[in-house]
């Protein structure tokens, strides 16, 4: 399940979740776009994708100390626990999840 806005009251409380900042004007965020899109598609029953629009959210995007995009963060149980910065192609991403639900 892709979810184009999230607030940090959309991010669920159980499982894992990877939720992308990013931005229309960014090229990285772009060319990463398809890429997370996939993701979503292939690991998408086990666990929630979610996108945040950092100029539509730029209060979320501060409490989650984003600096720069596109940002990328893995949560368990509604808790940040990694981030993952810049632009990361397929096969790269679908190894760290496969290592994060241990496949």
């Amino acid at each position: 399940m892709l979810t184009e806005i999230v607030s940090e009251s959309d991010i669920p409380l159980e499982g894992l979740a990877l939720i992308n900042f990013h931005a229309d004007w960014c090229g990285p965020c772009q060319m990463f776009t398809p890429v997370f899109e996939e993701l979503s598609v292939h690991f998408g029953n086990e666990l929630f994708f979610g996108r945040v629009d950092v100029q539509n959210k730029q209060k979320i995007a501060q409490n989650f100390d984003v600096l720069s995009i596109p940002c990328t963060f893995l949560f368990k149980d509604g808790i940040p626990k990694e981030k993952i910065q810049g632009y990361k192609p397929y096969g790269q991403f679908e190894n760290y999840l496969k290592q994060k639900l241990n496949y």
